[in-house]
């Protein structure tokens, strides 16, 4: 974890720790490789089936996601503060010393690809383009 700092912050009388993992980069990412920050994110949440971080989450009854652009992916969520001290190392393990199998690479990129079909099947309908239009282009104005 080269030079990689871990802050803890708890609040008094809770009874949940919430983690943050933020890895900044990937604006100069394009062509072949845009995607890459996203594709990434499901390796890191879901590898490992019956080991992966969503899955030893669900367990604990925690909760953990991820959020990705181009310019970073976000790893986060909470925890009971008695799983807190296991469940930062499991994440630290999965995160910073990952262990991918091509079943992992298949099964991920086939669930980005579906996600992106239902993007594009999203913008072809007509009222979904009169609602981007008026709601989210406004969002972006």
């Amino acid at each position: 974890m080269n030079n990689t700092e871990i802050f803890n912050f708890q609040i008094k009388n809770s009874q949940f720790t919430y983690f943050s993992f933020l890895f900044v980069g990937g604006t100069s990412i394009e062509g072949d490789y845009l995607g890459l920050s996203h594709f990434l994110e499901h390796l890191i949440l879901n590898s490992g089936g019956a080991n992966s971080l969503n899955t030893y989450f669900d367990k604990i009854g925690s909760e953990i996601r991820g959020e990705t652009s181009r310019d970073y992916i976000h790893i986060g969520g909470y925890c009971r503060r008695d799983d807190f001290e296991n469940a930062l190392n499991y994440c630290i393990q999965k995160i910073f010393s990952p262990i991918f199998t091509f079943d992992d690479f298949k099964k991920e990129k086939d669930i980005i690809l579906l996600e992106l079909n239902e993007y594009k099947k999203l913008f072809l309908r007509k009222e979904e383009k009169v609602f981007f239009k008026i709601v989210i282009g406004s969002m972006i104005l």
